[in-house]
């Protein structure tokens, strides 16, 4: 018994070094992540949201490229490639990528426009939403404790869109909103798909389909809807608003690979509640940089969110798994 237990507490050691290591790298995921949409919202004015969402996402996608040749070089064994990707897979990601590119160009606009830390905070709700969809999506159940925990949500939701506590509410964070339930669709599309395909392919569609996407909509948006300065190239983006843009796409990229290699390294369930401090960045970030007024109200509607959500996932990883009956 005396000769294991050096071993033993070697393993434990090593397990405990790789929670450590996940907690760092996700916690530091959540703080630079805000960071993103500091540098989009700074660029307000000097690049439009949509041209912004293209120029993040062509970002991306050298960076994907990139990292993914350094990866690889060198190694015999090289595995499947950075485009291996069956036809059949293919209707799949490119959904997937595009609620991922609707989301990312909603909650850019929508952080142009509005404080920063309660677009972020509307942001959360995707789990919210993930909750409406996963027993028709997912075939996971609702259950009574869910449902209170959305209606929990969106009543918090109805205290930081009118932060004043007054009747009018702040449009403008709608738009975050929708980013928010878009994304509930691409988290939906990712579980689906991410154990048949590297993170690393995902991404480069995502990047890809972002740049064709944003193309897209500016080309037809100058012929459909000239002088709009949302959707056109009416307000030609700057050499100013271009560095922002991809100084973005740098950062959030990063932030995801941080993600990815978190969750390689530690359970997903212990170190979540870092992600939270993505909340925590935006706040300091909007009353220090740009001075975004923060109300009672709308901390309050935040909390409510926060916990909301927290208890929504947390009920869902005590449930035990739904067994498939025979038919």
């Amino acid at each position: 018994m005396s000769d294991r237990a050096p071993s033993d507490a070697g393993v434990g050691g090593a397990e405990n070094h790789q929670l450590r290591k996940g907690a760092v790298l996700l916690g530091s995921a959540a703080v630079l992540f805000p960071v993103k949409d500091a540098l989009i919202k700074a660029g307000a004015g000097e690049v439009s949201a949509i041209a912004a969402t293209g120029i993040y996402f062509f970002a991306q996608t050298l960076l994907i490229v990139t990292v993914s040749k350094l990866a690889r070089r060198g190694k015999s064994d090289r595995g499947p490639g950075l485009y291996a990707v069956g036809w059949g897979q293919l209707s799949g990601i490119l959904g997937r990528s595009l609620a991922l590119v609707t989301s990312v160009a909603l909650f850019f606009a929508a952080v142009q426009a509005a404080p920063i830390a309660l677009c972020v905070v509307l942001f959360t709700t995707n789990a919210l939403f993930l909750v409406l969809l996963a027993p028709w999506l997912l075939n996971e159940p609702l259950t009574a404790c869910k449902l209170m925990c959305v209606a929990c949500g969106f009543a918090g939701v109805g205290l930081v869109m009118a932060p004043s506590g007054q009747e009018t509410v702040d449009w403008r964070l709608g738009l975050a909103l929708a980013s928010a339930f878009s994304f509930a669709l691409y988290l939906v599309a990712t579980k689906r798909l991410a154990h048949d395909i590297q993170a690393s392919t995902l991404m480069l569609s995502d990047g890809l389909l972002g740049s064709l996407a944003a193309a897209v909509v500016l080309a037809l948006g100058d012929l459909l809807a000239p002088g709009n300065a949302v959707i056109t190239l009416a307000t030609v983006p700057t050499a100013a608003g271009i560095t922002l843009a991809m100084l973005a796409g740098a950062v959030g990229t990063l932030s995801s690979m941080l993600v990815i290699k978190a969750m390689r390294l530690a359970p997903a369930s212990v170190i979540a509640p870092l992600g939270y401090l993505e909340i925590v960045s935006a706040a300091a970030i909007g009353a220090f940089i740009f001075r975004d007024p923060l109300t009672f109200a709308a901390v309050a509607g935040a909390a409510l969110i926060v916990m909301s959500c927290w208890v929504a996932s947390s009920s869902t990883k005590r449930e035990p798994p739904v067994q498939k009956q025979d038919p």
